[in-house]
């Protein structure tokens, strides 16, 4: 069983458990978040409303994305992750452990930034 966070109105974050990424789906319709095939979310991730995770992305245990971040295809995050407001990876991206991006950056494809 994992756990994911999720912005919930007049609540801030709250937790979802779940096994399969799947069980999220409506959880995810309701707050504007993609999620692409085959994608893997590391146990305590938040998601902001409006993100989008394209084909095969992985994502690292404590990940934090801000509001309407976007990642290409194949994008892998390290743990504990920080991604602003309004970010946008391009398609292969490896952040690091620790990587931290503020507001509306936007990294072209196939950036490495920090160990992966």
């Amino acid at each position: 069983m994992k756990t994911i966070y999720l912005h919930v109105l007049d609540k801030g974050w709250v937790s979802f458990q779940y096994t399969n990424i799947s069980e999220l789906e409506e959880e995810f319709a309701q707050r504007g978040i993609e999620v692409g095939n085959d994608c893997k979310l590391g146990n305590y991730c938040k998601l902001g409303n409006y993100c989008k995770l394209g084909e095969y992305c992985k994502l690292g245990e404590y990940c934090k994305l801000g509001y309407g971040c976007k990642l290409g295809n194949y994008c892998k995050l390290g743990n504990g992750c920080e991604l602003g407001y309004g970010c946008k990876l391009g398609y292969g991206c490896k952040l690091g452990d620790g990587c931290k991006l503020g507001n509306y950056c936007k990294l072209g494809e196939y950036c490495k930034l920090g160990e992966y």
